[in-house]
């Protein structure tokens, strides 16, 4: 029980973190929005969606599964690019730091989708075999199970 709590409390901290560093990465979207290139533009375009993916974690955790897999494309793109840029001179390090919100936020829903199970649906199917009738081929079936009530077997 003790556990479950505390799983409850590091998972509502996540939750909150994320709508933390969704609103920043926001803000930093919206700013860039109204820079005068259109590459400034299109970034700013891929700042509010990660936002919007942050925000959409933080208010149902669930839906990790399913956002990070783009989360992470962008992020390991956008570190990619960023470590090239200062590389080649074309950036500071400080002006590659708004990024560092991106990956904050990208660790923070990886660690949100962990805490709540990494995907763990409370409901699996598994197949078994059935008889039809004496003297008939048995058949596979898949059927859901609960699984939160099949850990407890």
């Amino acid at each position: 029980m003790g556990k479950q709590v505390a799983r409850r409390g590091w998972v509502l901290w996540l939750r909150r973190l994320l709508v933390v560093l969704g609103a920043v990465q926001t803000g930093i979207g919206f700013s860039d929005l109204q820079r005068p290139t259109h590459a400034l533009g299109e970034l700013a375009t891929w700042q509010v969606a990660s936002a919007v993916a942050l925000l959409s974690m933080a208010r149902r955790p669930a839906t990790a599964e399913a956002l990070l897999p783009t989360m992470a494309c962008v992020t390991v793109l956008t570190v990619f690019v960023s470590l090239r840029d200062i590389a080649d001179g074309r950036t500071s390090a400080a002006g590659e730091l708004p990024h560092v919100w991106l990956v904050a936020g990208f660790a923070a829903a990886v660690a949100l989708w962990l805490a709540n199970g990494c995907g763990d649906s409370h409901v699996q199917v598994v197949a078994e075999r059935v008889e039809l009738d004496p003297g008939q081929r048995d058949v596979a079936v898949q059927r859901p199970v609960d699984r939160a009530a099949h850990h407890f077997r």
